[in-house]
Formats: structure tokens, C-alpha cells, sequence
């Protein structure tokens, strides 16, 4: 592609003798780059891309963007500068790949828990009515045979681009992507035509980048005043109604739900055979739910999804059989199949109120002891550490403080950190440094009818400390521990 049609989003012009220079790939680290690429210098968190121009150049890059006042030492290459080079990157890569969000129909989800919940869910609702469907997040991308390992929850914009693109010459129809705080506030998402949004909740976290909740909901907000078809709101709680009175209406369908207000609501939960049974209530009509999924919480995921699908003019009695059919999300919920008179489980809960509507869930059906494992994440949010120990203590028979992701912080002054919170409590816990000690101390433990929850990690086969990432796969670990194989998937 021309260099100057590459960068028309940038609103920049450039000399004739440069506006014809072809471009063969674009990249943001310079070992990436690759013969004849345009270099997009990114200022991150630890590294800037502007100290590997030269780098980048020596790889084969024959134009920079840039941000930063450089003095530029390659008077033969381009050098372009941009206020914000994330937002160039977004509008750039959007253009490379040919704005392949407008040949899809993509579907945000955004909020702090429940995302990857609800997008699989919405995915899966989709897929059993005949709807080809991708789906972008934690979990990673996948579409068919597609699978693709992501380190972020919503990838840079350059790789997004490119994975849309490949869904779409693919045959994929729809695609459901969690949308992240971190992933709005970097432009990530900037040049994405979203034909629906889905806001599930927002709660305490990521605090270490937003600083104040405040912040934080307005970046949340951001993505919700796109531009859309329709916007789906979870009303329970104050942020919920918020954002329903705040967000852009203009030309958006406005669907709030909950149990009380909005234009769904939600009523006659009841939980029987092991089944959790709901009813929606909308246009002056009823219509009965009933899943085999864990914890009230997931009715309002559930019920997000569930939207969504009927907005994409999906039969309501189609939605009904898909509902009763999902299955669970790895790594939230799931039992280990551990074949014993206890039950393991592994859940995602890293916030508090993820902790508490676990163990909440969990503690319904409990007939013996509610174990909890948990700890919390280094170089995040510190002010949700003792919280998280007060809710563990208040809901759970006995805890077990353990490690999560470190990454560069000391793990023991993390523990130090949880332990106030979880000492307002009357609990008896243990704190274990390693994590691999502290599930087997907690298997050690287990008894008839109890539930060991091992919670903050879920779907994650890795542990985060001083930079590296170690394999560490908790349902193996479980299942190693006691002897038995790992199932086949």
C-alpha cells in the first residue's frame, strides 16, 4: 500500500518524492519489522518505541511515525510525527487491513467482570442458532480452526486489525470481543465500527492505571458513546444506572435490565435440581430461562447475551434451547474432575466483588466447608488487597493467603498487604507463599462435602514473578497431586 494512503487517517500529508513509497507490513517493536515496513514508535509502560527506531530501521523499516521531537538521522526515510501515535497506530492499521470491522458484526463487551462470560455465552447463542462467530479476549481469539494466543485482554490495535481481517476472509459473520479499560484508553479500539455494546458492571479495579473509579467509569463510558445499533446495560448498581442516563443516544437502541428497572427485567430466580431457572420480562411479555451455570451472578451475563441475541434477530425460543445447552467458561466455575466427595474449583476472581459473588455461589450449595485460596496480583490496584482478605474471611470457612501473578513486587509484602483485611475477620487462615504448596495444603485438607475454591488465576497456565512467565496449569497441578489424568478436551 502507498504511504501516503496508508497514513490519510493521520491527517498528515508528505513530499511527492515520499507519498509513493510502498508498504509492505506495519509493526510497533522493532524486532517485528520486517523489509520495507513502516515503524510505529509506541511509548509503553517500561519500554519506548522511539529508542529502537534505529532498530527497527536496521530491520528493514523505511518510515517512522513518531510522536517525540527526534532528530532525524536518516534524511533519505520518512519521519512522520502525530500527536498520539497509539491513535495513528489504530487509525493505520484499520486502513491496512482494509476496515475489516465493517464487513463484520462486531459486538463489545465491556465492564469489570463478566466479560469473557458474557462473550462466550453470546458467542455460543450465535453458533447453535447458525451464526458463524468469533470471539476476541482473555481466553484469546478464536473462530473454527483459528486460535490465536493473546497477551492482552483487547490486543494492540495493529494485531486486532489483523485478526478481524483474518476472521472475516475466514466467513466469519459476527465477532463478540471484551473491551477493556486499559484497551480504550490506548486507542485500541478507536477505528472499529461496533454494531452493538454490552456494559455487565463496574467495580473496583485496575485502580494502579485509572487512579480513581471516577477516571475509570469515564474511560468505560468512552467506548459506550460510539456510535452503535443498540446498547445493552446492566442497571444493578449505581454505575449501571449511570452509565444508562450519561451514555450517547443518539441513533443507539437504549436496552437497561435488571431487577427492578429497565426495559428487561429480571424476576422469579429459582434454583432447583441443580438448575438455576429465570424469567425476562420485556413488551409486555414473559419468557422462562433455565441454565445449568453456577451463581445468580451469571443470570445477569446470561441476560446480556441473551439481549444481544434478540437484537440480532435471533428467535426468542431458538435463545431458550441455546440457554439451556451452554456449557461453562474454562477457568470460571470449573470443577476439576477430581471423582471424590469434595469438589475443586478454579474460578478468575481477582476483584472483590468477582470474589464475593463466588463465594457467595458457592457457599448456596455448600454442605461442608467453603475453602478458599487466594491472593492478589503485583504492580495492580493495592487498595483492593485487604478488601479482598475481608470478603474471603467473612464468606469462607477457612483461607489459605497464598501468591497470584507477583510479577515484580515481593509476594510476601503482598500477603502483608491482604492480611488487615482478612484479620477483621473471625476466619482461621494460613498464609503459603507458594501457590503450588498452598493448593496441595488445601487438598490435604479437603473433607466430605467440602469445596476448595482456588481462585484469582482461572483459565491462566502460567505464574507471573520477576519477569517471567513460569508454566503453572492449576487443574494440573490438581490432578497430578492426586493421581489422576488429565482429561481429554
Amino acid at each position: 500500500m502507498k504511504l501516503q494512503n496508508l497514513i490519510k487517517g493521520c491527517n498528515q500529508s508528505l513530499p511527492d518524492s515520499f507519498s509513493q513509497i510502498e508498504i509492505e507490513g506495519i509493526c510497533h517493536d522493532s524486532r517485528n519489522c520486517g523489509k520495507n515496513y513502516l515503524f510505529v514508535a509506541i511509548e509503553g509502560s517500561k519500554n519506548d518505541g522511539h529508542e529502537f527506531i534505529d532498530a527497527a530501521i536496521d530491520k528493514g523499516a523505511i518510515a517512522v511515525i513518531h510522536q517525540k521531537s527526534l532528530k532525524n538521522n536518516h534524511n533519505n526515510l520518512p519521519f512522520i510525527k502525530v500527536e498520539d501515535t497509539r491513535r495513528a497506530l489504530s487509525a493505520i492499521s484499520n486502513t491496512f487491513y482494509g476496515n475489516p470491522s465493517s464487513k463484520l458484526r462486531v459486538i463489545g463487551v465491556t465492564g469489570t467482570n463478566g466479560k469473557t462470560s458474557t462473550t462466550y455465552f453470546l458467542k455460543d447463542i450465535l453458533e447453535k442458532t447458525g451464526r458463524k462467530s468469533g470471539v476476541i479476549g482473555t481466553l484469546g481469539a478464536k473462530f473454527m480452526d483459528l486460535s490465536i494466543d493473546l497477551h492482552n485482554t483487547t490486543p494492540e490495535s495493529l494485531e486486532l486489525q489483523f485478526i478481524l481481517r483474518k476472521m472475516a476472509d475466514m466467513g466469519a459473520e459476527y465477532v463478540v470481543m471484551e473491551v477493556s479499560s486499559h484497551g480504550i484508553d490506548m486507542g485500541r479500539v478507536d477505528d472499529i465500527e461496533f454494531r452493538g455494546g454490552i456494559f455487565t458492571n463496574l467495580t473496583q479495579d485496575h485502580l494502579d492505571y485509572h487512579i480513581t473509579m471516577e477516571d475509570y467509569y469515564k474511560v468505560k463510558k468512552r467506548f459506550l458513546d460510539k456510535p452503535m445499533t443498540y446498547k445493552i446495560i446492566n442497571l444493578e448498581g449505581g454505575y449501571g444506572q449511570r452509565m444508562y442516563s450519561e451514555i450517547n443516544k443518539t441513533s443507539s437502541k437504549m436496552i437497561g435490565f435488571g431487577r427492578a428497572n429497565g426495559e428487561v427485567i429480571i424476576s422469579n430466580i429459582k434454583h432447583k435440581n441443580g438448575l438455576i431457572e429465570f424469567k425476562l420480562s420485556f413488551d409486555q411479555k414473559e419468557f422462562s430461562f433455565q441454565t445449568g451455570l453456577i451463581g445468580d451472578f451469571n443470570i445477569y451475563n446470561l441476560t446480556g447475551a441473551i439481549l444481544a441475541g434478540i437484537e440480532e434477530g435471533v428467535d426468542i425460543l431458538e435463545i431458550e434451547k441455546a440457554v439451556k445447552s451452554l456449557k461453562g467458561v474454562p477457568g470460571r466455575m470449573e470443577k476439576v474432575p477430581v471423582d471424590s466427595n469434595y469438589s475443586i474449583v478454579i474460578d478468575y476472581a481477582h476483584t472483590p466483588d468477582g470474589l464475593e459473588n463466588v463465594l457467595t455461589a458457592l457457599k448456596e450449595g455448600c454442605e461442608g466447608r467453603l475453602i478458599t485460596l487466594f491472593g492478589c496480583g503485583g504492580d495492580r490496584d493495592k487498595g483492593k488487597r485487604p478488601i479482598m482478605g475481608k470478603i474471603a474471611g467473612q464468606l469462607s470457612d477457612y483461607c489459605i493467603v497464598t501468591s497470584d501473578n507477583p510479577r515484580w513486587e515481593d509476594p510476601d509484602s503482598i500477603i502483608d498487604d491482604i492480611i488487615p483485611g482478612i484479620d477483621s475477620t473471625d476466619v482461621e487462615y494460613i498464609r503459603i507463599t507458594n501457590r503450588k504448596d498452598a493448593i496441595q495444603n488445601g487438598i490435604d485438607m479437603l473433607m466430605e462435602n467440602d469445596i476448595f475454591l482456588i481462585a484469582g488465576k482461572g483459565h491462566e497456565i502460567w505464574q507471573s514473578i520477576k519477569g517471567v512467565d513460569y508454566p503453572f496449569d492449576e487443574k494440573k497441578i490438581v490432578l497430578d497431586y492426586l493421581g489422576k489424568e488429565i482429561p481429554d478436551h
